[in-house]
């Protein structure tokens, strides 16, 4: 039987309009990477064991700290009867000490930065991002909060971020908003082949972004920097940090990633499939290893994309095994200083891929999820933002800016505008 732990949310008094707009509990503006929790924890349930809060500081934030803890050990989550804030003042209150509490969790157990809010600084939206920045915003959030429940999560983000701020020392608030963008790629033969096009770029136009991201003052980040981020021991990047990885190892990324490897990409190859052809993108051709070793000679991160290219959640234990660990031997047998990262073949992954990827001995993997990566962010769940075949300078520049995908208007507008591309 799984053991499970009790929470209990936040809401208003029974019958008033915050405990309408906030529906049973409060909610993040985004949900957290790091957690599959819906609802901002306020205290825990009858019966729950305050022991796993041990080597921890007393707070509002506690409670959200011991339910991660236990929810590592296995426990499932319950909710129970929420805790009741006497009006909005009472909620932002609790939400600004949450702030503050959470930087006292953090120094206490640095390892919990993943699944607390507090981590999640990239998980919201660009818009709410750019809004926490703006003085006046606070403000006038906290009178026009109950205006509907948009206004009053942001409000109530805003109000947790400016309790971390009043805790955080400069050197701990930089960490805690240092985030970077990675740029995803397959194909650079720019044939467009049809069911090709999204993937597929002219090394012309690939040459023309890598343009655009220099004149605009985005700086490319090495791998090795990267994972040192996340272990800690760089506690922040540069504001317009990038980096480049290109998935499958085609054989027509081989020229334009040669040219480009004084910018530090990644190449993610499938083990077993290099010099055949791709049986998961129409049989084109996949570099060879001796084409893998003379990249990673001139400067190109090698990493692993499984033996096989499956889908690492249709498979057995046994299976994803192979594909997982056999694929950093064979890269190991080849290139003893290859990176022990992992792109999922398709950004398959589930709670037990992750397990797994750590257990065969990587150090962390990307997804095809949308966003930016901070210190908060899984290291086995990283954020990448695909490039397409259409993509032009200021697509790129957005991309990378945000990590998120151009909205749906700005992809009809250039649907309409769309000419035959140049090779």
């Amino acid at each position: 039987m799984t053991a499970t732990v009790g929470l209990r949310a936040i809401t208003g008094p029974p019958g008033s309009r915050l405990a309408r707009l906030l529906e049973g509990g409060l909610r993040p503006v985004a949900p957290l990477a790091g957690s599959t929790l819906p609802l901002i924890v306020a205290e825990l349930g009858a019966g729950v064991e305050w022991a796993a809060g041990e080597g921890l500081p007393a707070g509002a934030a506690l409670p959200e700290a011991i339910a991660i803890r236990l929810r590592a050990r296995g426990a499932e989550p319950h909710w129970e009867d929420p805790v009741v804030a006497a009006d909005t003042t009472a909620l932002l209150d609790f939400c600004r000490e949450r702030g503050r509490s959470s930087v006292a969790i953090w120094r206490a157990d640095p390892t919990l930065l993943v699944g607390l809010q507090l981590g999640a600084w990239v998980d919201a939206p660009w818009r709410t991002r750019l809004v926490r920045g703006l003085p006046a915003a606070a403000g006038l959030l906290m009178r026009a909060a109950e205006r509907s429940p948009r206004l009053l999560a942001t409000a109530a983000d805003l109000a947790f971020w400016a309790g971390v701020r009043e805790a955080a020392t400069e050197s701990e608030w930089g960490r805690l908003t240092s985030s970077y963008a990675v740029l995803v790629y397959h194909r650079f033969a720019g044939e467009l082949k049809p069911g090709q096009e999204r993937i597929d770029i002219s090394p012309r136009r690939y040459r023309r972004q890598l343009l655009a991201l220099k004149l605009a003052g985005y700086r490319p980040l090495a791998l090795d920097r990267l994972l040192a981020f996340h272990r800690g021991e760089v506690a922040e990047l540069p504001s317009r940090g990038y980096a480049i990885t290109v998935d499958d190892a085609m054989a027509d990324a081989v020229g334009p990633l040669r040219r480009s490897a004084g910018l530090a990409p990644q190449l993610f190859v499938p083990t077993a499939e290099l010099g055949r052809s791709a049986h998961w993108i129409g049989g084109e051709a996949v570099a060879s290893w001796e084409e893998v070793e003379a990249l990673a000679a001139a400067g190109v991160a090698i990493g692993s994309h499984t033996r096989h290219h499956r889908r690492l959640t249709e498979l057995s234990p046994a299976e994803r095994e192979s594909e997982l660990a056999g694929s950093l031997e064979d890269l190991r047998a080849r290139l003893p200083e290859a990176a022990a990262v992992l792109a999922y073949p398709n950004g398959d992954h589930d709670r037990a891929v992750c397990e797994a990827t750590r257990a065969a001995g990587y150090q962390a993997a990307y997804t095809t999820e949308k966003g930016r990566n901070g210190a908060g962010t899984d290291p086995f769940r990283l954020r990448r933002v695909s490039i397409h075949g259409a993509d032009g300078a200021l697509a790129v520049l957005w991309k990378a800016a945000t990590g998120e995908a151009l909205s749906a208007r700005w992809q009809r507008l250039r649907e309409r505008q769309a000419r035959p591309l140049g090779h």
